[in-house]
């Protein structure tokens, strides 16, 4: 796709991506400098970026670019769940290096691992575990008071 396009239409879809808005990336990538312009050129630098991304071209590239960055940005359920599980089973996996004045001696960083619990806490989380149960109680209006007592202690019970 990026054959079709000139030199410029790609910088200008390379801009887009890094987070710059339409009229900046189309500035950038044609030579503008958007503080120098008139109130009217202004307008007609918005309206050329705003045409330029709809491009069938540009817009292609933009869409190819956008789900190459999602892909190579994904993690997955299934990597999240393997690295739990490795902490879960007993490998040390480090949070953070704590630097203390010793470090600048030479001397080895103490690391902050994962702990087990917390792998724990995460996966079940995960996986749905951690979901409350629902129980059904429906009260009718007839009902009197020592029912719902009986009703609730029954529920108390449950969960404890």
């Amino acid at each position: 796709m990026a054959s079709k396009l000139n030199d410029r239409q790609i910088k200008f879809v390379h801009y887009l991506m890094e987070g710059l808005t339409d009229h900046e990336a189309y500035c950038r990538a044609y030579g503008y400098e958007y503080d120098k312009l008139t109130a009217k050129q202004r307008k007609n630098i918005r309206a050329r970026a705003c045409a330029a991304k709809k491009s069938r071209n540009i817009s292609q590239l933009l869409e190819e670019r956008q789900a190459e960055w999602a892909a190579a940005s994904d993690i997955r359920k299934e990597q999240i769940i393997a690295l739990l599980a490795k902490v879960i089973a007993g490998e040390s996996i480090a949070d953070r290096t704590v630097i203390t004045d010793s470090d600048l001696n030479g001397k080895s960083t103490a690391t902050h691992s994962i702990s087990k619990q917390w792998a724990i806490e995460k996966l079940c989380k995960m996986l749905g575990f951690n979901e409350p149960e629902k129980h059904e109680v429906t009260v009718e209006a007839a009902a009197n008071r020592a029912e719902l007592e009986k009703e609730l202690k029954r529920l108390e019970s449950l969960t404890s």
